[in-house]
């Protein structure tokens, strides 16, 4: 069998035995049809899926193009004789037990040569997320697991996969803060009390428990909103309209189950196309670049 020399390399300086061991667990990398880090077994279809998706941008489906289960796998450094777990969101399509999408792990020893596996553990429902966990103790002998994401549908569509993990169970993966990216806004230049409608793409390695957006007009008192709706991992603010002239700030919030929270960039808008105003807070700071404003308007 074939390891990969990264591997090996990990193997000889002590490897990283702590915390999360997989690579691009979460899916959002790709390569020439292929999340990068992971490997695909023969005979499977690998499809990069946008549209059904736990968390993030995209998930990994899985289609056999025979009778044999395959998919896709990592080759990861273990020590021997430590607990691990493995887990994954599966979301199966065509079926239960067989007929699905699972994970599973096989050890081998340092030099490639096979050991043994688990059992495989499948999704329970089909259309919906849900995790599943496989907690296996590796052979005393083991250097190496390679855990496995397989299809289980004969010719079909198993289902996708989300998330995935694999740590040491005593030593699981550093919780991580929300990341909030690609705020939009419509309209890009709003007019006098047209409501303006602010998007955020808002992810967590677990679950988001809170989140909101605050602005500010003419740098009054800031005043959050709740999200007006929300669909996977984009979520749906609106800012009322405000006066001609107005200059809004606003920024998005998170926090999720962990109590991890995250902030977004501030960002500016002025209310109307035809007037600028510029805006000082200090009227002694406005009165000395008088002279070099025109017209300058104090709020």
């Amino acid at each position: 069998m074939k390891i990969h020399s990264f591997i090996l390399s990990f193997i000889l300086v002590g490897g990283l035995y702590s915390g999360e061991l997989i690579t691009n667990g979460d899916f959002e990398v790709w390569s020439s049809g292929v999340p990068t880090e992971w490997q695909p077994e023969d005979k499977v279809n690998i499809i990069q899926s946008d549209s059904i998706r736990y968390s993030g941008m995209y998930a990994v489906g899985l289609q056999t193009t025979g009778s044999e289960n395959k998919g896709i796998y990592q080759d990861i450094p273990v020590q021997a004789g430590v607990s691990y777990t493995f887990t994954a969101y599966l979301h199966g399509i065509s079926g239960t037990g067989n007929q699905g999408i699972g994970i599973l792990i096989t050890w081998y020893t340092s030099d490639g040569g096979y050991i043994s596996a688990t059992y495989p553990v499948y999704n329970t429902n089909t259309n919906t997320w849900e995790q599943v966990t496989l907690t296996a103790t590796s052979p005393e002998n083991a250097g190496i697991a390679r855990i496995r994401i397989r299809c289980y549908a004969n010719s079909a569509f198993g289902g996708y996969a989300d998330l995935a993990s694999f740590y040491p169970t005593d030593s699981p993966p550093q919780s991580f803060p929300p990341t909030i990216k690609n705020v939009t806004r419509d309209p890009q230049n709003p007019g006098a009390e047209e409501n303006i409608t602010v998007t955020a793409i808002i992810t967590d390695d677990e679950t988001i428990t809170t989140s909101r957006l605050f602005y500010r007009v003419n740098f009054g008192s800031s005043t959050d909103v709740l999200p007006d709706s929300t669909v996977d991992s984009f979520f749906y603010f609106t800012i009322p309209g405000q006066n001609d002239g107005d200059l809004i700030e606003y920024y998005v919030y998170a926090i999720d189950n962990d109590s991890n929270s995250s902030t977004s960039d501030t960002f500016r808008v002025q209310v109307g196309n035809a007037v600028y105003y510029v805006y000082f807070q200090d009227d002694t700071l406005r009165k000395k670049l008088g002279k070099f404003i025109h017209e300058a308007q104090y709020s």
